[in-house]
C-alpha cells in the first residue's frame, strides 16, 4: 500500500495538507486537515513533498536602509 496512518498527503483539489487517519477500503482513506476530517479517494491525494521542493520561497522583505 502507498500510504500508512499518520502518512501527511497533500489534497489534489484543495492544494491544502493533511493526515492519514484510518483507511476505510483500500481505495479511500478518512484525512484530517486543519482538525476536519473527511474521506477521500486516494488517487485525489498524494504525497507533498514535490510541491514543497518545487514552489519558490518566500522572500524575507530587506530593511529599508537608514539615513544617518
Amino acid at each position: 500500500m502507498k500510504y500508512q496512518v499518520g502518512d501527511k498527503v497533500l489534497v489534489l483539489h484543495s492544494d491544502e495538507e493533511g493526515e492519514i487517519v484510518e483507511f476505510i477500503n483500500k481505495n479511500m482513506a478518512m484525512i484530517e486537515v486543519r482538525g476536519v476530517k473527511f474521506p477521500v479517494h486516494l488517487d485525489q491525494v498524494d504525497f507533498p513533498y514535490y510541491k514543497r521542493f518545487t514552489q519558490k520561497k518566500k522572500s524575507n522583505p530587506q530593511p529599508a536602509p537608514k539615513n544617518t
